[in-house]
């Protein structure tokens, strides 16, 4: 469990994951001014205590490839829920059925906004798609989206909603899509008002809609609203 270098003023810096995870489970509770070059032992120091870094080893030796809890992702918290079979006659790819939000501040100045929709199924694509979940800030209401193309090609984008007004901005920070139906959306706070801890998110919602032609969009899905609040960067994280 080598420490490659830290300086106890900002920040220890570990190159084992193990070190890292036990460090974040207890916290620091201050630091020195004081740095240390890289000695490659097993040393760390939390209010003014040694500890040897023997238990790394043997968990290492127990378990070489560990799988850590992320300390610094929140859990996702259903917002709404929607009827399920509500989207016919178009596919179930695009019956939705929930509408989950947390955070995930592993990205250090682009802390970020997590929106999960849930459709009933995604074994296959549907084409010309829009999987959208909308939520306001302030006076703003902004959304995050998935579509597809004619080809059922993917594509996330984000951008800002007025009335019927619908007005994309760029890329979103990730998105993924899952056959379960699970699709995951972040956007760096920054880009959304810049929420902080403990302010609401009103008017969180989702929408499934079909492309019919250009700019014109059928509705197929949507949910109620509902509110979320910003959760704070989780605790134990360095």
């Amino acid at each position: 469990m080598p420490i490659a270098s830290f300086d106890l003023q900002r920040r220890i810096r570990f190159s084992d994951p193990i070190a890292r995870h036990r460090a974040a489970s207890m916290g620091v509770a201050r630091r020195r001014r004081t740095r240390f070059p890289a000695w490659g032992t097993t040393l760390f120091v939390a209010a003014g205590v040694s500890i040897l870094g023997a238990w790394a080893g043997a968990s290492r030796a127990a378990n070489p490839n560990p799988t850590l809890p992320d300390v610094c992702v929140t859990t996702p918290a259903l917002v709404v829920s929607d009827a399920a079979g509500d989207q016919t006659p178009f596919p179930a790819g695009q019956d939705l059925t929930a509408v989950s939000a947390g955070e995930d501040y592993r990205f250090t100045g682009s802390e970020r906004l997590v929106f999960i929709l849930k459709v009933a199924d995604l074994a296959v694509m549907p084409a010309s798609g829009v999987w959208r979940a909308r939520f306001t800030v302030g006076a703003t209401t902004y959304y995050v989206a998935m579509n597809s193309d004619a080809d059922s090609s993917v594509t996330f984008d984000y951008g800002t909603q007025s009335g019927n007004l619908v007005t994309s901005v760029g890329a979103l920070e990730s998105g993924t899509w899952a056959t379960d139906g699970t699709i995951t959306m972040a956007i760096a706070m920054s880009k959304v008002g810049n929420p902080p801890a403990g302010a609401p998110l009103t008017a969180v919602s989702g929408v499934t809609q079909q492309n019919v032609g250009g700019t014109l969009f059928a509705g197929v899905d949507s949910t109620s609203s509902g509110t979320y609040t910003v959760r704070a960067q989780p605790a134990g994280w360095l």
